[in-house]
């Protein structure tokens, strides 16, 4: 018998709607996957637009109707499912919102998979509601619109994130940065002398260069004059490095006092070619070339 009764019509709408992502760190470069299908035909030309992206930025796309890179399959997935939305959408900041463009047409319900990279915000939220519409799909010889529905979130898959649980993959979902653990010593107690400070710590989230993570050590009263620079671990003594990753993925620390002697202050240092932190005043010259690739720094190591 049929599945459904002779001449029942269901309403154009989304047949399969679906949102994941790979990162829920702060700041991180996150690649969001949509998995969408339509109950009709789709033609060369049509579009689906997805918004809500809250928090999300797209390197590069300061400006509306940005060009946005959308991959190929990766290896071990179904090709046939990439690539019919072309390879590129387009990107609004201010709506924050992709439209992808078909680059051809397909039957009604064939599901396709899009990926593209956008950037996390700074501090923790809960996945936001996405939506998406359709434009210009072919309902019989006619075009027909389909209004916004609701994405569904990845709430199962389990990512390979640092203290990864189901929900993290929700796209956009971000976590709160915090300690996992956080210790200080110190060389000697004898009153005048001068005296190294150890501070050893591990977060639960990379911190990454770039991002503007400062690390203040507060409360050291007593201490006169100018805080000293100590002898800091890596090739030059004003750098404090990451020990968890390998040094080309580590980011890297600039060290400063503030002046009164009570406070101890460490900042995620940018590239050398990135000019807006030095503008502010802030940060030392950073000695060395590029950080390399330090968005793959993983969390919950030595700091």
């Amino acid at each position: 018998p049929p599945f459904f009764p002779p001449l029942f019509v269901t309403s154009p709408r989304f047949a399969l709607l679906r949102a994941g992502q790979s990162s829920p760190y702060p700041c991180a470069l996150n690649t969001i996957t949509l998995t969408l299908a339509v109950n009709l035909a789709v033609q060369l030309g049509s579009t689906i637009t997805v918004a809500g992206f809250t928090g999300a930025t797209v390197p590069g796309c300061e400006a509306a109707n940005c060009a946005v890179p959308i991959p190929p399959a990766p290896q071990g997935a179904l090709a046939e499912a990439y690539g019919r939305y072309g390879g590129s959408g387009t990107w609004d900041p201010f709506e924050v919102a992709l439209t992808l463009t078909a680059s051809g047409g397909t039957s009604s319900g064939v599901a396709s998979v899009v990926s593209f990279t956008v950037r996390n915000p700074l501090t923790a939220q809960d996945s936001p509601l996405l939506q998406a519409r359709a434009s210009r799909m072919l309902l019989g010889p006619n075009e027909a619109e389909l209004p916004f529905e609701g994405v569904g979130r990845d709430l199962e898959t389990l990512l390979g994130t640092f203290e990864a649980v189901p929900g993290h993959a929700a796209p956009l979902r971000v976590v709160e940065a915090r300690f996992i653990s956080r210790g200080m010593g110190q060389s000697t107690s004898f009153p005048g002398s001068v005296n190294v400070l150890t501070v050893t710590l591990s977060t639960n989230v990379p911190l990454l260069a770039g991002c503007g993570c400062v690390l203040t050590v507060s409360g050291l009263a007593g201490v006169t004059g100018e805080l000293p620079t100590p002898a800091l671990p890596g090739p030059e003594a004003r750098r404090w490095r990451g020990d968890s990753c390998p040094s080309s993925l580590r980011s890297v620390f600039t060290l400063w006092s503030n002046g009164t002697g009570d406070a101890l202050r460490w900042a995620s240092a940018p590239a050398p070619s990135d000019t807006f932190w030095a503008s502010r005043g802030e940060l030392r010259p950073v000695v060395g070339g590029r950080l390399g690739r330090s968005e793959e720094c993983p969390p919950g190591g030595v700091r």
